[in-house]
């Protein structure tokens, strides 16, 4: 089954910070148990051996699995795809960004420290700090995707919005990719970085951006840390019982 070629990466702390904006409420009526869950989550993510550990064994079992897909000239991990006879000559790996291949956690702590949760501006300043670190195994996964001839595509709700002191209008495309290559990644095509709003089409629905590159590569694997990286509609008006449903086909 397809689903075999999604490839997850365990990390709680994804909940917490992705949650943030969704739940101001919870922030006003509990803040002390929120702020000591995430603080919780931050300091597992930074100093827990199992973390580091399982995180290098999904991208190593990952690498382990990508020669046989790349070896069945007819194997997709896109469900668009499937039954098709012919598909594109070029190979990708579609991949999440954020706490999937590069760490976001010490923005989490800091907004601990300040006391505050996930807002736009603050999340947007660390954006261009560009310092994010990587998550383990993920730049010697990407890298041996490189030297098989598999593009990495990455596929990120990262919102491009124009910044006053900028001319651009999407920093945050500049900022992630040069993150990614500060890490190690040897190569980042930009034409291979996809974030919300580039294009009016594509929302925080990742749907689009994959059928997008569904045209142009036949889809290996994807690799991500949240049901949405793999499966469309599954973020709002679905149950928890029917995403594990989902999971479960």
């Amino acid at each position: 089954m397809c689903k075999k070629y999604w490839w997850w990466i365990p990390i709680a702390v994804v909940v917490l910070i992705g949650g943030c904006a969704d739940r101001s409420k919870d922030l006003e009526e509990d803040h002390g148990a929120v702020v000591n869950n995430n603080m919780n989550s931050a300091l597992w993510i930074q100093t827990s051996a199992e973390y580091h550990a399982t995180a290098i064994q999904s991208y190593r079992a990952a690498s382990d699995k990508i020669g046989r897909a790349m070896s069945a000239p007819l194997w997709t991990a896109m469900l668009e795809q499937s039954g098709q006879a012919v598909l594109p000559s070029r190979a990708a790996v579609i991949l999440d960004v954020d706490e999937t291949v590069l760490d976001n956690s010490p923005y989490l702590a800091k907004r601990i420290i300040q006391g505050e949760g996930w807002e736009p501006e603050s999340w947007d300043n660390w954006v261009a700090m560009a310092s994010a670190k990587a998550i383990p195994g993920s730049v010697e996964f990407i890298n041996h995707l490189t030297e098989a001839g598999i593009d990495a595509v990455f596929i990120t709700n990262r919102e491009c919005v124009q910044r006053e002191s900028s001319g651009d209008p999407c920093p945050q495309k500049t900022d992630t990719i040069e993150n990614l290559k500060s890490v190690g990644i040897s190569v980042v095509k930009p034409e291979n970085v996809l974030l919300k709003s580039e294009i009016p089409e594509w929302t925080s629905e990742k749907q689009s951006r994959r059928a997008y590159i569904a045209d142009k590569y036949r889809v290996l694997m994807l690799v991500g840390d949240d049901l949405g990286d793999f499966l469309p509609d599954v973020k709002m008006h679905i149950t928890p019982a029917e995403r594990r449903v989902l999971v479960d086909q």
